[in-house]
């Protein structure tokens, strides 16, 4: 339905009535309208006759490949079925285009949602460690069309670009507070702003391993993906192993107690049902 104006995602499409044939970059883009392109036809959220989404998809997909200094305006153009001025209306520069690939990327998983969500506050502590684990892993081991959301940022961590400070800025200092909260929660007061911060960094760590040994990991196993059984003993693993050592950090604290005690971090408040703990390795069975 070309000139509705709607592109699931939030990225709306104004696409004007330019000339077809166009190719000019000086100029103002060419309707992008004609072609058909596989991301949009796979793609179960976009609108088909989106030029922007198009673009979005076929630019994430060209970044993840070859990065940023060597994807190409061209490269993506022809990929998304657009005229090669059309990045230029949609998103000014190629390092907007980059910018907001990123973080289209990332809305498109749900998983990825959850780890930004005051949802989590809601949650019983134990649970929302877990929950926010399972989300990170997820978006990290996802195996669908918006996978070379995670590879890009593995590029950003290797050849940085301002798109990093602006990722730090809008969604890793947010992460970073919400699963501080947890750990607060689960201590039972503050830690120290460098206790909370080597906690937070040993749980993302451990699902940094898995993503980038994943190429090694799957070929010791022999599959070409984390199936959904793998993926929740994964979790439960990191969720417990975590909980111990946050259980440990709590007994050491004046007035705390280990998990094995009956009392810290492990502890369940009298009013929470027992159906909300999350195990630790001292009392999973």
């Amino acid at each position: 339905m070309p000139g509705d104006g709607r592109c699931v995602l939030g990225f709306q499409d104004v696409s004007p009535a330019f000339p077809a044939n166009s190719n000019d970059s000086s100029g103002p883009a060419a309707s992008p309208e004609s072609g058909s392109d596989r991301r949009t036809a796979e793609h179960p959220e976009a609108e088909r006759d989106s030029t922007r989404c198009r673009l979005l998809l076929a630019a994430g997909e060209a970044f993840a490949e070859h990065g940023f200094h060597n994807a190409t305006v061209g490269m993506i153009c022809k990929a998304a079925g657009a005229n090669i001025a059309a990045v230029n209306y949609y998103f000014g520069s190629k390092e907007k285009l980059y910018e907001e690939a990123i973080k289209f990327g990332r809305s498109s998983c749900p998983h990825s949602r959850l780890l930004e969500s005051d949802e989590l506050s809601a949650m019983e502590p134990r649970a929302a460690l877990r929950a926010f684990i399972d989300a990170y892993i997820r978006t990290l081991l996802r195996k669908d069309e918006h996978q070379w959301h995670s590879k890009i940022i593995c590029r950003e961590l290797a050849e940085p670009t301002p798109a990093l400070d602006t990722f730090i800025r809008e969604v890793v200092r947010l992460r970073r507070k919400r699963l501080g909260d947890i750990i607060h929660r689960l201590v039972g007061s503050p830690l120290p702003a460098r206790q909370t911060d080597l906690v937070i960094e040993s749980i993302i760590a451990q699902g940094q391993f898995y993503y980038r040994c994943r190429p090694i990991l799957l070929r010791m196993r022999g599959k070409g993906h984390f199936d959904e059984q793998e993926m929740t003993e994964i979790v439960d693993h990191i969720t417990a192993f975590s909980l111990g050592g946050i259980g440990t950090i709590a007994a050491q604290r004046p007035g705390g107690t280990h998990p094995a005690d009956g009392g810290g971090a492990e502890a369940d408040p009298p009013a929470r049902p027992a159906a909300s703990r999350v195990g630790s390795p001292r009392t999973r069975k």
